[in-house]
């Protein structure tokens, strides 16, 4: 790339270099203008001409990023020289359990590491040994061929693959054919990175689906590594109790209970806006929570609708339950139940109530509200 570079520059103007370049000396090598305007290069320049020289001088002096920082794996082919020490040239392919055989020092580490961190590795190594005293040394990735990510979780291909040349995340969801109807709205690639002491660590990048496919953002599909996983979870929520369709559904983002609802075909004749509880899994416990309409819902969340309900029993014409709304108290209760019977009182009503996990009784009288769950009993008026 470098080299077309510079055949297209020396067609449009020749380079003369009589002395050593350094300094501003290089732009003007490269940009023919004199060492007293380099100051200035772009001087005299058309601005399509000096855009050219701006992408130029970038290509050539732009640091290899991906070249330091990639990791290398098994069967890569690694060439490594020590400067003044032919001898100790080697070519070495990385064996499975991610060593080289380097002369002198016999097996060394490479796998997951930079080439950086090779040629640090292999120096020490020589000093200790007593080898050389201030070894130079270069590593450079001849062949890639031990490149591997998995891809595991809500896609239709689930694997390992093997990748040769860059490799961007969508490509290898592309390799597994692509996410199932369950897939979530967030990913997570985990990524073997060395850290300061040496030691491999495991980093989690967590992606934004939606943003990356919906809102098109690119900085959500970054290249992978060799031995990273994406993991693609199943992203559900349960809905269950008093609703039309309970059931398992799609956790996409933003769903409140509201929606959940929606999804869920709406609420039964017994159900209630105000008795809605989400289980929900912390820490590897479940605890229960109590929830407004408004709440967001999260993964593997379950939101159950409670009846609406309250309950008449003894000396009324139509016992049984009923649905609570708004206020009711015992007098309007006991119109709905379709009144007393010829043997029933208002006096000595009592109401079994639900607290704190216990029931307990108590005398309530005609404009006293109901609770739900309250089971209203009438009794007879005998002498």
């Amino acid at each position: 790339m470098i080299i077309h570079y510079k055949q297209l520059l020396l067609q449009y103007k020749p380079l003369e270099i009589d002395v050593p370049i350094a300094g501003k000396n290089l732009v003007s090598a490269l940009t023919g203008v004199d060492a007293e305007s380099a100051h200035d290069p772009f001087h005299g320049r058309s601005p399509a001409v000096a855009i050219f020289l701006s992408f130029l001088l970038l290509i050539l002096f732009a640091p290899p990023s991906h070249a330091q920082d990639y990791l290398i794996g098994s069967q890569d082919v690694l060439k490594i020289t020590v400067f003044e020490y032919p001898d100790l040239t080697t070519e070495a392919r990385v064996s499975e359990d991610g060593k080289i055989t380097f002369p002198l020092l016999g097996e060394v580490n490479a796998k997951n590491l930079t080439a950086r961190q090779v040629e640090k590795g292999i120096a020490e190594k020589l000093v200790a040994a007593k080898i050389i005293k201030v070894p130079q040394v270069s590593v450079f990735v001849q062949q890639q061929r031990g490149r591997k990510v998995t891809i595991i979780g809500e896609v239709v291909k689930p694997g390992q693959y093997e990748i040769a040349g860059p490799t961007t995340l969508l490509d290898t969801i592309s390799l597994a054919l692509g996410m199932t109807p369950n897939a979530g709205y967030q990913l997570t690639v985990f990524r073997k990175e060395p850290a300061a002491d040496g030691k491999i660590k495991t980093k989690k990048i967590l992606v934004d689906v939606d943003r990356l496919l919906s809102g098109g953002d690119l900085s959500q599909n970054f290249e992978l590594q060799n031995a990273d996983v994406v993991y693609v979870p199943k992203s559900i929520f349960y809905v269950y109790g008093e609703v039309n369709k309970p059931g398992a559904y799609r956790l996409e983002k933003g769903v409140n209970v509201k929606k959940a609802l929606a999804l869920a075909g709406g609420l039964t004749a017994k159900g209630s806006q105000r008795r809605i509880e989400i289980t929900r899994k912390e820490e590897g416990k479940e605890r229960a929570l109590n929830a407004s309409i408004d709440e967001l819902v999260q993964l593997d969340d379950v939101v159950r609708f409670k009846e609406s309900i309250f309950y008449v029993y003894g000396e009324v014409n139509k016992p049984g339950a009923y649905r609570l709304e708004n206020v009711v108290t015992v007098k309007m209760a006991l119109a709905l139940a379709g009144g007393l019977t010829a043997k029933g009182t208002q006096r000595g009503i009592e109401i079994t109530r639900k607290e704190g996990g216990k029931e307990r009784t108590l005398k309530a009288n005609s404009n006293d509200p109901l609770q739900f769950d309250d089971v209203v009993r009438i009794k007879e008026s005998i002498f």
